[in-house]
């Protein structure tokens, strides 16, 4: 399972947030039915991850351009939809806990400690927060035409000045 279920609908053309917002039960429903099955061939212990703040991404951020929030630059309405996500991901993990109380199932908050990030970079030592360190030209180093390492791609310098 990917860590982001909706990279086809928010790059695809035609879809609006709403439109993207309702997918959201459907994609929670898809997650518990796989954990349900995986705790049924006597899965004990499971990891979930959440989603990061993919409005913060390189990828949406050089799509969307627009919403930007002041205090992170991110797109908001993107990050809208991944906090939506992560709660209605935690919810059903309740719910499978209660169902399941034999097993140990524990969430990975990813939005939060990456948010954090966004907030205050200078406290983690990154200087370029919304850039990617590797790949195409414009304002955020990101082209959906050349991905990071294909002829053409760039690469900075210090990897560890950079978030995304």
């Amino acid at each position: 399972m990917r860590i982001n279920d909706y990279t086809p609908l928010l790059v695809g053309k035609g879809v609006s947030s709403t439109d993207i917002q309702s997918y959201v039960p459907v994609v929670e429903q898809a997650i518990g039915a796989l954990l349900d099955s995986l705790i049924q061939r006597r899965a004990e212990t499971i990891s979930v991850a959440g989603i990061y703040p993919i409005g913060c991404s390189a990828t949406y951020l050089t799509v969307f351009q627009q919403d930007l929030g002041p205090k992170t630059g991110c797109v908001e309405w993107v990050n809208d939809l991944a906090r939506r996500h992560n709660l209605q991901l935690q919810l059903e993990l309740n719910r499978l806990r209660r169902t399941h109380r034999h097993s140990k199932i524990s969430y990975a908050d990813y939005y939060g400690p990456m948010m954090h990030l966004y907030k205050h970079p200078g406290t983690f030592g990154v200087r370029e927060k919304l850039a990617a360190c590797c790949g195409g030209e414009g304002p955020y180093n990101f082209s959906l035409s050349i991905s990071c390492g294909s002829p053409g791609s760039s690469l900075c310098s210090d990897p560890s000045s950079y978030a995304g």
